[in-house]
């Protein structure tokens, strides 16, 4: 998205499922409708946090804290609490960098999915319609259905909250306007609200702020075709940060 941000002059917002299915996990500990709930939600995407869960009025974040150990998310329940935030289970790749690398098996998510498309594409190519359905199945994402309800609700159907990608305009305070994040925001006919955010928590402000500025530099590297700007964005990156490694990711992503 921040490269269509830069390149082309259209209005747009981006979707995740992630948040949605860590919101169901998360009424699912507290036995209560998703609906009945309203969350503070911040971040960017793949990189996001509850900080404040509402049920009925009534804040259950310490309860959710408390039982966090129940959600599933792959990260050390005390280091959930010693954070005081709900992580979206992607930042098990940030806290538990080694443990993650242990724990792969098998091929990546991105060549699996590489691999679909290809597949699909060919598909579609053929005309070989009544395959694709196959091919749709190995993404197993929820954010298909999510969409669906998101333009029910632009088109007025059925307003309601989703969490949604967009320009930051002051959203998150610590962050440039021109920033992609990731927030709650009430849907409707009259467009894509977003909630402000504001002050947000201080043990994960600073990787937030470091992934921003990662990401900013490596789109604009990548426009520009500039290999040593590649090199120094992923120098900014946490699990990277060493020149040698930088390096070595450049030549194999971007070859001469």
């Amino acid at each position: 998205m921040r490269v269509s941000r830069d390149a082309a002059d259209i209005r747009m917002a981006a979707v995740c499922d992630l948040p949605a299915v860590t919101m169901e996990k998360i009424a699912g500990i507290l036995h209560c409708d998703v609906q009945d709930m309203f969350v503070r939600y911040y971040g960017l995407n793949h990189l996001g946090f509850f900080d404040r869960i509402i049920v009925d009025g009534k804040d259950k974040t310490g309860e959710v804290l408390t039982k966090c150990d129940e959600l599933g998310l792959d990260i050390d329940p005390d280091l959930i609490r010693m954070l005081g935030v709900i992580p979206l289970p992607t930042l098990r790749m940030y806290y538990n960098p080694e443990e993650v690398i242990k724990g792969q098996a098998g091929p990546t998510r991105g060549s699996v999915l590489a691999s679909a498309e290809e597949q699909m594409m060919a598909c579609l190519k053929a005309g070989d319609y009544g395959r694709l359905e196959e091919y749709y199945a190995k993404r197993d994402t929820s954010w298909y259905k999510i969409m669906v309800k998101l333009i029910g609700a632009l088109s007025g159907i059925q307003p309601g909250y989703f969490f949604l990608n967009g320009i930051n305009n002051g959203l998150l305070d610590f962050l440039p306007d021109e920033a992609i994040v990731e927030v709650n925001c009430y849907v409707d006919k009259n467009g894509i609200h977003p909630i402000h955010i504001g002050k947000v928590n201080d043990m994960v402000k600073p990787l937030i702020a470091a992934i921003n500025e990662y990401e900013e530099r490596t789109q604009k590297a990548i426009l520009n075709k500039d290999r040593q700007g590649m090199v120094k964005a992923l120098m900014i990156h946490p699990e990277i940060r060493d020149y040698g490694l930088a390096k070595k990711i450049v030549r194999k992503v971007a070859p001469k």
